[in-house]
């Protein structure tokens, strides 16, 4: 699944399913009460797949966003400027709206995917990326990063907290 306690609620989360077409019809409705759309990607272990590829995704772009913030914000360039250049820009992603409150009052409570569970799916994307011989350097220069704000007491906070190690107070 990919969404949130929200997502949840609504039925509008990504419902990725790994199993039989028999298998998919016969928990067609418990799918259906959480999700408006659920997908049968194939065997088993395949929708498990999708699921590191869209977190590993997250990592980057979370990480992107943090360092260019930073950036921003150290140089005083207007966060309403960035901001809507970003937005009306194809680099934009939704999840950069939604995690700019917490980036910018550094309130990382109430997670809806925690630090530790998103450092402990990049080590799995990593793991299947090497079976595979992709090239995954990008995503092993973000994995210190996850590790340092989990020493730093941030595990249990939603991911977004890597902004503390990306651009820490002064």
């Amino acid at each position: 699944m990919l969404g949130s306690l929200t997502e949840a609620k609504a039925g509008t989360l990504l419902v990725m399913v790994g199993g039989t077409e028999g298998q998919f019809a016969q928990w067609g409705p418990l799918f259906r009460s959480l999700s408006r759309e659920p997908r049968l990607v194939g065997p088993v272990g395949k929708a498990a797949c999708l699921k590191l590829a869209l977190n590993q995704l997250i990592a980057a772009e979370i990480s992107a966003f943090a360092l260019s913030l930073g950036l921003v914000q150290q140089a005083g360039v207007p966060l309403d400027t960035f901001m809507a250049i970003l937005r009306e820009s194809a680099l934009f992603a939704p999840v950069f709206e939604k995690k700019l409150p917490r980036l910018l009052t550094r309130d990382y409570q109430y997670p809806n995917f925690s630090t530790r569970h998103l450092l402990k799916d990049v080590e799995l994307f990593l793991k299947a990326a090497s079976g595979y011989a992709l090239t995954a350097s990008s995503l092993e220069g973000i994995r210190p990063v996850l590790e340092q704000t989990i020493v730093q007491g941030l595990g249990d906070s939603d991911y977004s907290a890597i902004f503390e190690v990306v651009n820490p107070i002064p």
